[in-house]
């Protein structure tokens, strides 16, 4: 049961191929052999204590030696076997890995060992870089021969993964030594595809159609940022882009109202993530308020509010109108009106049409604003008093303001018998009377009497200046003599800015301009005496004006819907106390303003403006009288062609007569409409004779720069035989005239007519005339004229 026999090497670890050398001995003495028994190498050695087993190169895996010896007495023979392990490493370690993983997806990953054995002792190991995430044993596998190994091993992916190192080793534990194989390491790619965030800079999925919009595309979450592809798809074509760090950004326009599929696509070589946005279009042109370019007052007018050619239609209009729009509101486009009284406290309140359209993600709304012009009669806005008294040199400036309120604005003058007077101008005893302050706009006029009373004071200059007030003309000559009676005068004469006059003897002077163009000039006579008070002057009531030039101010090119502005100015005048007046007598405009201010209206142009005269008319107001120049400009309103409606939709044509004899097409327009007719969209000549084979629908088109409009006619061709039955009848009066032509002129050939006399009142044929059965009886014939 035991054998007293030991090894040199109690455990034999041996690589197959490889030369194995083992002595086993015995102690004892009563030895007869000792031996090997092996499949290879198997050895004798008689009468000795130990015997060697030696293999050059041990390539058999069930060698089994045992070592064996012989006694000579009992037990006779006993055997050992030896602890040998064959072992071979693997031909081949290698590792299979998927080329591309997802982040946070379970992926298998494959060891591949080629011929290894013993299997009890193999270790097959996964690392992750110098890591072993797991590990497979075979211990109780007693396969001594090589096998080939699959192992799979199952990792869950994460970016941190990514480029990391992974192997597969292959490890034989004997515990008195290791032996070890490792496979080529397999970097692994981790992508993380996040879905895109896809916005509009607009913020919004509703886009103003012709507007554009920065489409914003972000893969900032997907990992490898730097191998991210990116591309942005309009109703699944791909359009250009621009793509940085992970954002991508492209230029969307809004070309309708049609809804577009915008999809952005993140790719990381083979995943990928698409986000999409539906936008959609919208049109909302600002509102059209339409309201009278002014309103008399208790006048009843409509102020519309609508909107056209919006997409969608689905819009609510509001009319805002003093600060109220209860029941003034409509849909889908639908036209506000509103019935309006004009009312003087509202001259001037804003009227405005809103247009507000709801869409899935916002609410549009646009406003236009008009101004309501409400006009009214003068009102004065305080009572002057009955009667004022003034001192010499006063103006009724100096104690009285006249001031009235109107619309238009009135235009204030003070009136003396029915003529104007400057309210600056200094009064007199001679001015005293009865004034009239008189308030005037287009609609009537309104007047306050005030009695003026001018207190006399003695003048300080014994001087008369002839005339003592005077007007002139700017560039007109001038002249005016200073006079006195006192005795005791050294010189009389003129200060002035020009021509001066200086005289000391004759008790005048006189002040002559040839062409006096000073304005505001200061002239006085002077008066340098003997005795007090010496020296004295008075001031000459000079005054040199300019007359205005007006000048009207009007838009060309002024087409129909245009807002018209007219200006009336004055320039060049002297004073500036004018009044500037525009009228435009075909819309009932007439406007004023003094003070040389301009007139400033507007109106929106119709076509029924075309050829209206436009006036800017100016007064300049001086006491001796009133000058008047005007300057005047005539519309001319562009508008697209309009066909009549008295043309016929289905007009009955008689054959054998011209297009343009029967029927009229007539088109109003400016500039005049060129007017032409069609079938099957050729051009139709109006001096085309119709016939039977001309009858279907015709198109005529009034065109010119502004527009084109047609308008279709069904024209029947019928026959009117009238005309053929009076032609077949004066062919056959003129075949029959022709024949008595041709036997009368026959018959005369053969019968000349015979001579005759007048005698008696008696026409008598002689025998050479016409015979009587061949007699020469006398005819008498009673002659119808008597000569």
């Amino acid at each position: 049961e035991s054998c007293d026999v030991e090894f040199s090497s109690p455990k034999v670890i041996v690589r197959y191929g490889d030369p194995v050398n083992v002595t086993c001995h015995t102690n004892r003495t009563d030895i007869r052999a000792t031996g090997w028994e092996a499949s290879v190498g198997a050895t004798r050695q008689d009468n000795s204590n130990s015997a060697v087993w030696n293999v050059s190169s041990l390539t058999v895996w069930d060698a089994e030696p045992k070592c064996y010896i012989n006694f000579r007495a009992d037990p006779k023979q006993c055997d050992k076997p030896l602890n040998l392990i064959i072992y071979k490493l693997p031909d081949k370690v290698s590792i299979e890995v998927p080329k591309r993983m997802a982040a946070n997806k379970p992926y298998n990953m494959t060891c591949q060992v080629q011929s290894v054995a013993p299997l009890a002792y193999v270790k097959v190991k996964f690392n992750k870089g110098n890591e072993t995430l797991d590990m497979k044993t075979y211990a109780s596998n007693n396969t001594k021969t090589p096998v080939d190994l699959h192992e799979t091993f199952t990792i869950y992916s994460s970016v941190s993964d990514h480029g990391k190192n992974y192997s597969c080793e292959v490890e034989l534990n004997f515990t008195e030594i290791t032996l070890s194989n490792h496979s080529e390491p397999a970097v692994i790619s981790v992508v993380d595809i996040k879905k895109p965030n896809l916005s509009l800079a607009s913020s919004t999925e509703d886009i103003e159609i012709g507007t554009s919009s920065l489409v914003v595309c972000s893969a900032q979450g997907s990992f490898p940022l730097k191998d991210v592809e990116m591309q942005v798809f309009f109703n699944g074509k791909e359009v250009n882009s621009t793509v940085e760090a992970g954002l991508l950004n492209a230029i969307y326009t809004q070309k309708s109202a049609a809804p577009v599929n915008i999809s952005c696509t993140v790719s990381v070589q083979n995943f990928s993530e698409t986000s999409n946005l539906i936008v959609r279009g919208y049109r909302l042109p600002p509102p059209t308020i339409d309201i009278p370019d002014h309103i008399p007052e208790n006048d009843m007018v409509n102020i519309t509010c609508h909107v056209d050619n919006q997409e969608p239609v689905n819009t609510t209009q509001i009319l805002i109108i003093l600060g109220n729009h209860e029941n003034l509101a409509s849909t889908v486009g639908r036209v506000v009106v509103h019935s309006y009284m004009g009312q003087r406290k509202h001259n001037g309140m804003t009227v405005t049409c809103k247009a507000t359209l709801q869409l899935p993600t916002r609410l549009v709304t646009r406003n236009s604003s008009a101004t309501l012009n409400v006009q009214y009669q003068p009102v004065f806005l305080k009572e002057l008093p009955k009667k004022e008294n003034f001192k010499s040199g006063e103006s009724l400036a100096s104690k009285m303001t006249c001031e009235a309120d109107g619309n238009p604005k009135p235009v204030i003058e003070w009136l003396k018998e029915n003529r104007s007077i400057e309210p600056d101008k200094s009064l007199g005893p001679e001015d005293e009377g009865t004034y009239v302050c008189l308030a005037k706009n287009a609609l009537g006029t309104a007047t306050l009497n005030v009695t003026v009373t001018v207190q006399r004071v003695e003048a300080g200059c014994d001087v008369v200046i002839t005339p003592s007030s005077i007007f002139v003309k700017s560039g007109d000559p001038v002249r005016v003599t200073c006079s006195t009676n006192r005795k005791d005068f050294k010189a009389i004469g003129w200060n002035a800015p020009v021509s001066p006059v200086m005289k000391d003897k004759g008790g005048k002077a006189i002040w002559s301009v040839d062409n006096l163009t000073i304005r505001d000039a200061e002239v006085r006579c002077f008066l340098n005496l003997s005795a007090p008070p010496y020296h004295c002057e008075k001031k000459l009531h000079l005054f040199v004006y300019n007359l205005p030039e007006p000048t009207l101010e009007l838009e060309r090119g002024i087409h129909v819907n245009d807002t018209v502005n007219v200006t009336c100015s004055v320039k060049g005048q002297h004073p500036t106390n004018t009044t500037q007046r525009l009228l435009i007598p075909g819309l009932k405009l007439n406007l004023s303003s003094v003070n040389g201010k301009p007139v400033i209206s507007n109106f929106k142009a119709r076509k029924e403006h075309n050829g209206l005269k436009v006036i800017c008319e100016t007064h300049l107001h001086l006491p001796t009288a009133t000058y008047r120049r005007n300057s005047s400009v005539t519309l001319n309103v562009s508008f697209p062609p309009v066909i009549s409606p008295r043309l016929p939709v289905k007009p009955l044509i008689t054959a054998g007569w011209s297009l343009e004899s029967q029927l009229t097409c007539a088109a109003d327009g400016n500039p005049r409409p060129n007017i032409r007719w069609f079938k099957d969209d050729k051009v139709v000549e109006p001096s085309k004779v119709m016939d039977w084979g001309d009858e279907g629908l015709y198109e005529c088109v009034a065109e010119n720069t502004h527009g084109r409009t047609r308008r279709s006619v069904a024209i029947v061709i019928t026959h009117d035989y009238l005309p053929r039955i009076a032609g077949t009848s004066a062919v056959i009066l003129v075949f029959v005239l022709i024949i008595v032509i041709i036997f009368y002129v026959i018959y005369y050939t053969k019968n000349k007519t015979g001579q005759y006399r007048i005698e008696d009142r008696k026409i008598m044929f002689t025998k050479q005339g016409v015979g009587l059965n061949g007699g020469t009886d006398h005819i008498v014939f009673t002659p119808l004229i008597t000569l």
